[in-house]
C-alpha cells in the first residue's frame, strides 16, 4: 500500500465522523507513518477538504465536514505532544520536537483501528520535527522524521 492509500484509509477511519473523531489516534499513527515515508504535511486544500502529502507520493485529498476545525484540532494535538516532549508550547505556530515516548499507549499496542503502525517504527526510539501554523488565517502542519 502506498502513502496516499494508507493516509486516506486512516483519515476516513479516524476523522470522517464528528461523533467518532479520533484526532489523538490519528496523529499518533501519522507520526509513525512519517517515520516510514520521511515527511507528512497537512493543509486545507479547499473548504471542506484536507490535503495530506507524504514525501515522494501523490497528494491525498480527503473531504470532511468541518475540515478547518478538524485540522486545527490536529495542530493542537501536535503542539501538546511537543510540550510533553520538552519543547516550547507552540499552540498557534512554530517549530517543536516530539519524542516517541509521548505517543499514547493505544498506538504503541496497535489497537484502535487501521492502519497498523509500521513495526520498525514501534521497535526503536524515534523523534519528529514539527512545524505548524494554527491561527484563524492559516492552518497547516509538517511532520519530519529525525
Amino acid at each position: 500500500m502506498n502513502a496516499t492509500e494508507v493516509i486516506r484509509e486512516l483519515a476516513e477511519h479516524s476523522l470522517l465522523s464528528d461523533r467518532e473523531f479520533d484526532g489523538v489516534g490519528f496523529i499518533d499513527r501519522l507520526l509513525l507513518l512519517a517515520s516510514e515515508f520521511g515527511q507528512v504535511r497537512a493543509t486545507l486544500a479547499a473548504e471542506g477538504t484536507l490535503r495530506f502529502e507524504a514525501s515522494g507520493h501523490a497528494p491525498c485529498d480527503v473531504p470532511l465536514e468541518r475540515a478547518k476545525s478538524k485540522l486545527r484540532m490536529l495542530c493542537a494535538r501536535l503542539a501538546v505532544l511537543c510540550k510533553e516532549s520538552g519543547s516550547e508550547f507552540i499552540l498557534y505556530g512554530g517549530e517543536g520536537l516530539i519524542r516517541e515516548k509521548a505517543l499514547t499507549a493505544a498506538t504503541a499496542s496497535g489497537s484502535n483501528g487501521p492502519p497498523e503502525a509500521p513495526t520498525a517504527a514501534r521497535s526503536t526510539d524515534h523523534s519528529w520535527s514539527v512545524r505548524l501554523k494554527n491561527t484563524t488565517d492559516a492552518q497547516e502542519f509538517t511532520i519530519t522524521a529525525n
